[in-house]
């Protein structure tokens, strides 16, 4: 084999080398996944672009919600990789620096996610990601819980109360001498969660009391005590703002607010009061509330109006009469070992009532009961340790119900409890549609 021969099988080697390496190329890299083939032989490229950000829906930026149950959405991102399968995760923190996080779900490819929160300000985000850990966060937006927030549509009303476009009218609005109701028949009242800051609304009072008889013509009381109270002094009040702080109240009881307007001294010369802007805010506290709703926990001594007495239907003499308690709590509450006693005009005396069962959350119990002396009426409850933790009358005449003409009408707490030694927070259950007139075993009314 001559010199030439060899260099030219040694170059053709080289070249076959050469082109085989360019053909075949190894690719390894593990986040690959569009493929292309070309003569036979397979060639792998990567997904390297991350997904667009998810655009949030709701809630909006800076919502206030008056329920725990939050239900976040958000539209769904896309990719430039045709084959990437997006899933999606919610993130909430207690700091808009989004440092502090409070909880974050698994990932999904829902675009919409439920949480149970407590009260409280959170910040919220949305992450994407892809099969290729290719991933995307959203903007944050801020949201409050916030369940002791007056509810609009969700008062409680007696007498005369209108709702009027942005404003509520409490009271007989009238210039002429006409008759109307008395201040503590006219009410506007509202039981909100626990955790509120302050109270705030705005009023206009108006009198033709040109004698001054209405003693006050507008108050508004929490949990039975009054925090405002103006009187009729020949002078109207424009629009004027107030506030009362709720932060002494506690964090585990209802608040009751109660607004009332109308006549004292007499029932002509109106007093009215128009509201609007009623709100409350809460207090800024890391929440507490575990991820699952509370369950029904036992009290172990019941607190004072935890139960109370709601209702007394007093029947004609000598015959039986009913007693309904109210479960005021959001738990159940077992009564084994509380005790009623009544009046007989100068001792107190037990009741004899033994009772075994459990009173469920916000739940009615009625019980048969000897009978009442429509005279001297005052029943009090004390729970196992002997604790007095609620009273009905004040010793002398019954505070209301009715019996005319052989139909009797029961004695009715106002929803908004107060205190049941006075006669503002009792009225006569005034109901046409059954005999007796009652509402035993359900919210009053």
């Amino acid at each position: 084999m001559s010199a030439n021969q060899t260099v030219k099988r040694i170059v053709q080697f080289a070249s076959l080398v050469i082109l085989v390496s360019l053909i075949y190329v190894e690719v390894t890299s593990a986040y690959l996944s569009e493929t292309v083939t070309t003569t036979g032989n397979k060639i792998m490229s990567g997904c390297w672009d991350k997904p667009t950000a998810p655009e949030l829906t709701t809630p909006a930026n800076s919502h206030t919600a008056n329920t725990q149950t939050i239900t976040f959405d958000w539209k769904d991102s896309s990719s430039s990789c045709e084959t990437a399968i997006l899933e999606y995760k919610v993130s909430i923190y207690l700091d808009e620096e989004l440092t502090s996080e409070y909880y974050s779900s698994d990932y999904s490819t829902d675009l919409t996610h439920t949480k149970e929160l407590a009260n409280g300000e959170y910040w919220w985000t949305v992450s994407v990601q892809d099969q290729y850990q290719n991933t995307k966060i959203s903007q944050s937006r801020s949201l409050t819980v916030d369940q002791s927030q007056i509810i609009i549509n969700n008062w409680i009303t007696t007498g005369d109360v209108q709702f009027q476009d942005d404003v509520i009218l409490i009271g007989r609005q009238t210039y002429t001498n006409d008759a109307g109701n008395y201040l503590w028949e006219n009410r506007l009242m509202q039981s909100i969660s626990p955790g509120a800051k302050t109270l705030s609304f705005d009023y206009k009072f108006t009198t033709v009391d040109d004698v001054f008889s209405d003693i006050p013509g507008f108050r508004v009381l929490v949990n039975g005590n009054i925090i405002l109270s103006v009187n009729a002094s020949g002078s109207d009040i424009d629009w004027t703002t107030y506030t009362w702080d709720l932060s002494s109240y506690g964090q585990t009881k209802n608040i009751d607010v109660e607004f009332q307007a109308g006549n004292t001294g007499d029932k002509i010369n109106q007093s009215w009061v128009t509201l609007k802007n009623i709100s409350t805010s809460i207090i800024s506290t890391t929440p507490s509330t575990p991820d699952t709703p509370l369950e029904t926990t036992y009290e172990e001594s019941i607190g004072y109006q935890n139960i109370i007495i709601n209702e007394l239907l007093l029947r004609e003499p000598a015959s039986r009469s009913d007693l309904e308690l109210r479960n005021t709590t959001n738990t159940e509450i077992d009564l084994t070992g509380i005790k009623l006693t009544k009046f007989d005009g100068s001792l107190e005396i037990d009741m004899d009532i033994t009772l075994s069962e459990s009173l469920v959350a916000y739940g009615y119990l009625v019980i048969d009961i000897d009978e009442l002396d429509e005279n001297h009426l005052q029943i009090r409850l004390y729970n196992s340790n002997n604790d007095l933790i609620d009273v009905a009358g004040d010793g002398g005449p019954t505070f209301a119900g009715l019996s005319v003409d052989g139909e009797y009408y029961s004695m009715q707490r106002t929803i908004i409890v107060g205190e049941g030694t006075s006669a503002l927070n009792w009225f006569t259950a005034l109901l046409n549609d059954s005999s007796p007139h009652h509402t035993l075993g359900e919210k009053n009314y």
